[in-house]
């Protein structure tokens, strides 16, 4: 019936990373992790359709993911490895990359690669610039990569690629992030 199901595959979050290798972690300026939820408790108050009750319970909890950095090389080359993985064992038609948020990060890493972009790690306007730069950056390198190992595999990254933010900076705008994509792909869960 034409239905290409992709692979489903985490990058950005991994609690398993996060422990074994501490210096992939996101961090914020004060060095605490970044942390995220499936849902941030502004949104969920703001949006009609979530159920308020368990919205409430959730947030009463210690639920979170630490981010990772996708600015370590030493983390995308083990993303690369996972992804060969999969194309080499299952030969699919399409992967679905989730979790690509590269959001004020001030690592040694980033702080090092911002410096050495002329760019102020105390400023939350270079700090998102470089952000961005490397999620356009990772975004290339990875769909290269996987173009490589199987040509013609459907990539979609779920990123938020689709804000239209930065619009004014071209080299700079999400569309430099939907370049980097094969499909669009519409994600709606019950629970959003």
């Amino acid at each position: 019936v034409g239905i290409r199901p992709n692979i489903y595959f985490t990058i950005g979050f991994s609690e398993v990373d996060a422990d074994e290798h501490p210096e992939w972690q996101m961090v914020d300026r004060d060095g605490n992790s970044k942390m995220g939820q499936i849902m941030g408790a502004v949104q969920a108050r703001g949006n009609p359709m979530i159920n308020k009750a368990a919205a409430q319970q959730y947030f009463g909890s210690i639920a979170y993911w630490r981010y990772l950095c996708v600015s370590h090389s030493e983390y995308v080359d083990q993303l690369k490895a996972q992804l060969k993985e999969l194309i080499v064992r299952f030969n699919h038609p399409g992967l679905w990359l989730d979790i690509i948020l590269q959001s004020l990060c001030v690592c040694d890493n980033c702080r090092q690669e911002m410096l050495g972009m002329g760019l102020d790690p105390e400023n939350d306007g270079h700090i998102a610039i470089h952000g961005r730069k490397v999620e356009i950056r990772f975004f290339k390198e990875i769909t290269a990569y996987i173009e490589e190992l199987a040509p013609g595999t459907d990539v979609y990254i779920n990123g938020f690629g689709q804000k239209m933010d930065l619009q004014d900076k071209p080299d700079l705008s999400s569309a430099r992030k939907v370049d980097s994509v094969s499909l669009f792909d519409i994600e709606s869960l019950p629970s959003m």
